[in-house]
């Protein structure tokens, strides 16, 4: 059984001119495209390949180890090296 406003919001939809219940429609589908899509993108490595790509950039390269530098002194703030 779905919850209360589950049924409130299907009785809401229902009370929509036919009009509005296909924009609302058109507007979920286009939701659970994206979606989709950026689930699919994920499981297809295509964010793995643009990270590596980034990691085997020169430039990102650089970008990393200044900030590595930059931040070097702070490595051991907090640690008890006792």
């Amino acid at each position: 059984m779905p919850s209360s406003t589950l049924q409130e919001l299907e009785w809401a939809i229902q009370a929509l001119p036919w009009s509005e219940q296909l924009r609302l429609l058109e507007y979920l589908a286009g939701q659970v495209r994206k979606k989709a899509e950026a689930a699919q993108r994920w499981a297809g490595g295509e964010l793995e390949a643009q990270l590596t790509a980034m990691a085997q950039d020169p430039a990102i390269q650089r970008e990393v180890k200044a900030i590595a530098q930059e931040f070097a002194p702070t490595e051991a703030d907090g640690l008890d090296l006792q």
